[in-house]
């Protein structure tokens, strides 16, 4: 109860000492009904000061003082020892040669007051009612003048010229010119792009991502890419008529083409050529992004006097103009930063034109990435129906999309145009389009054992350009490169916004600290990234000397030339760098690495049956061995202790991505987005942020008296 008093009698303390204003109401001379209000009597006004060409001419109740001893009157009207620094407050701040000489009377010191005081006329009324109080009542006495010449005058100064910015100073003609330039250039781009791109529909594909092409040691794995293979790229299909293996078909008549349209499991591949023009204008855009906040830049450093001469405002003239341009000029930065992060997946193929995909330098991959929800069973009402209304403006939007640009390679001189995309390589078949293939060797351990003998160097050559090395390659970026892409995004981009705003309002120093702190966050992340990029890279791209029978001999080699079909010798301490079944001798495998078993795993050697043959599962892991496992002991086949042949032998039967090893490693490189109960949770809140930050926008706007500017 004590505590209750208390709180109370703090509260009363507070009201009583509170003060209002008229906020959501304009002060006027009506009341609520309409009716003018009557005018109040106000008392205790002081007078202004008078100025006469004589102090000898100030009206008896300003009559000068006698001064004492040693003092002297001034022309402020009082005495003083020296009026050397006394100041005249009669000039106004001009010179004394400029204008006549006048002197200030004595300030008076009593105040006056005014009968049916009118705001509106107060200044008027306040003199009136001194001149009666000086005796002066018939006098009419000017407002200052400083070309005056005779008379008194009243000593209220005229306020200052504040300077004005016209806009029509070089400077703003120079940022007009080049704004319009630039949304000239870029108009001119969209429509010539328009133009080149009118029938750019029939040249895309919509991929399988799993490889479609199945191919086995009976195909004619030797036919070479002919040059005018990549004429059927043009007579391929529009879109939703038959498409050759590995393109989907549209839903008859014409599909939709939009992201939306794209099925999982799909990407929709686009091929560009580069064009010098739109080269140019992608620097143009890149250059536009910082010159933004080049701008920001000279606007904050003309609020502290730093462009013009070491005066506050000397470029934009004075404070509400300088607040006007930076308002603008931040909220345009705003908007084109955030355009470009939401275009950044395509910015720079929208500055190339789009052309078939035999021809194109870049293929553009756009596929659908499925959220992995992990929060069944935790939502509420509230967190399903958000979770609906984002899932539907994301996929009206295209928000869940990915793209990537993968530049087109060939193998050899006359081989086949390529892309390598997520480790995967797809290869661009005679029939005009992209597709990922496999090499299924046989569904029995009869089939397999016929390949036992390893493949020519022509037969794994054309496997080789089909599939690629036997290794992922891994991209790290150079520091700089990395630490420029953990800068561009929204998060960053709000904190950079954040601190011009702190900067203009003088808030420089923890905005600084802020940013250094932001800063070094970047720096370390970018750094730990790094060295886990680099720890993955070295992981994938291992490569190690084996034994491998090509053309019935066998020679040396390295992993990475390791295709499907390949007969390897197994030796103690070897590790594998591909999938594949033993077919000669049995071999006793660390698995360790892949199962976290600590006991090896013997691995026996097939036998010919018609049995079903699954890598690793069921039965037929025992026969299967795994990349990244090592060889702890190869026993030699019953009965072949004298033969030349190696002792164990497996057949290849997967490399790359294709390999358990190296499907754990795209998962690690390429992980699926997913979304916790943290996540639902955070989305409720985002959605109410925007209503109550509007609401306090115009709070504030109300509560600073309807100026957008204060």
């Amino acid at each position: 109860m004590a505590r209750m008093r208390r709180l109370a009698a703090a509260a009363a303390v507070l009201i009583a000492g509170a003060s209002a204003f008229p906020a959501f109401t304009t002060p006027n001379s009506v009341d609520v009904s309409g009716h003018t209000c009557p005018l109040v009597d106000r008392s205790g006004l002081a007078c202004p000061i008078l100025c006469v060409r004589d102090q000898r001419d100030c009206p008896a109740a300003l009559a000068a003082p006698e001064c004492a001893a040693g003092e002297q009157l001034c022309a402020d009207g009082g005495c003083h020892a020296s009026c050397a620094d006394v100041a005249n407050p009669c000039l106004c701040g001009r010179d004394p040669a400029d204008m006549a000489a006048y002197a200030a009377c004595p300030a008076y010191g009593p105040t006056v007051a005014v009968v049916e005081f009118d705001p509106a006329i107060k200044q008027q009324q306040i003199e009136e009612a001194c001149l009666r109080a000086w005796g002066m009542g018939n006098a009419s006495v000017p407002a200052w003048d400083a070309a005056s010449a005779d008379g008194p005058m009243w000593g209220e100064c005229p306020g200052a010229h504040e300077p004005q910015l016209t806009f029509t100073e070089p400077f703003c003609l120079a940022f007009y010119a080049i704004l319009g330039a630039e949304l000239v250039l870029f108009a001119a781009w969209h429509l010539y792009k328009s133009w080149r791109e009118r029938n750019a529909h029939v040249w895309r594909q919509l991929c399988a991502l799993q490889p479609t092409r199945v191919l086995s040691g009976a195909d004619n794995d030797d036919d070479d890419y002919a040059d005018s293979d990549c004429d059927a790229v043009e007579k391929m299909p529009a879109w939703g008529a038959e498409w050759p293996l590995g393109v989907a078909k549209g839903d008859g008549g014409g599909s939709d083409q939009s992201p939306a349209g794209i099925p999982a499991g799909m990407a929709l591949l686009r091929g560009f050529d580069g064009s010098w023009a739109g080269l140019a204008l992608y620097v143009l855009a890149l250059a536009s992004t910082a010159g933004w906040f080049v701008v920001l830049a000279v606007v904050v450093a003309d609020y502290y006097g730093a462009v013009v001469g070491g005066v506050p405002y000397g470029l934009l003239a004075n404070s509400n103009t300088s607040m006007i341009v930076f308002i603008f000029v931040w909220h345009a930065a705003a908007l084109w930063h955030s355009a470009m992060l939401a275009a950044r997946g395509r910015l720079r193929n929208y500055f190339r034109l789009e052309c078939p995909l035999a021809q194109a330098r870049v293929v553009q991959v756009e596929e659908r990435q499925t959220e992995e929800v992990l929060t069944q069973g935790a939502h509420t009402r509230l967190t399903a129906m958000v979770g609906r209304l984002r899932a539907s403006l994301v996929a009206r939007l295209g928000l869940d999309i990915a793209v990537t640009s993968c530049p087109l390679h060939r193998a050899g001189a006359r081989g086949r145009p390529y892309i390598e995309h997520r480790c995967a390589r797809y290869t661009l078949g005679g029939a005009g389009g992209f597709e990922a293939a496999r090499y299924v060797l046989g569904a029995t351990p009869r089939a397999l054992l016929a390949h036992a003998g390893g493949l020519t160097e022509r037969a794994a050559g054309e496997r080789a350009r089909w599939l690629g090395e036997n290794i992922i390659r891994v991209r790290v970026a150079p520091f700089p490169a990395a630490l420029l892409d953990e800068l561009f995004s929204y998060f960053y981009l709000y904190q950079m916004l954040c601190f011009w705003v702190w900067c203009y309002f003088a808030y420089y120093k923890p905005a600084l600290i802020q940013m250094g702190i932001i800063i070094g966050s970047a720096l370390i992340k970018t750094a730990v990234r790094q060295r886990s990029e680099r720890r993955i890279k070295s992981l994938a791209e291992r490569r190690r000397g084996c034994r491998v029978r090509r053309g019935g001999v066998w020679m040396d080699l390295d992993s990475a030339e390791l295709v499907p079909g390949d007969a390897i010798a197994l030796e103690a301490g070897m590790e594998l760098m591909c999938d594949g079944c033993v077919v000669r001798g049995d071999a006793v495998m660390d698995e360790s690495s892949l199962t976290g078993e600590a006991m090896p795993v013997r691995k026996l050697c097939l036998e010919a049956s018609d049995a079903p043959f699954v890598l690793g599962q069921g039965a037929s892991r025992v026969h299967s061995v795994f990349a990244g496992t090592r060889v702890v002991q190869c026993l030699a086949a019953r009965g072949g202790g004298g033969s030349s042949e190696p002792a164990t032998q497996v057949l290849v039967l997967g490399t790359r991505t294709q390999t358990d090893q190296g499907a754990l490693l795209r998962r690690i490189l390429y992980p699926a987005p997913q979304s916790f109960v943290f996540d639902e949770q955070l989305r409720v809140a985002l959605l109410f942020l925007p209503a109550y930050g509007g609401v306090c926008f115009g709070l504030s706007i109300w509560l600073m008296g309807h100026d957008v500017t204060s």
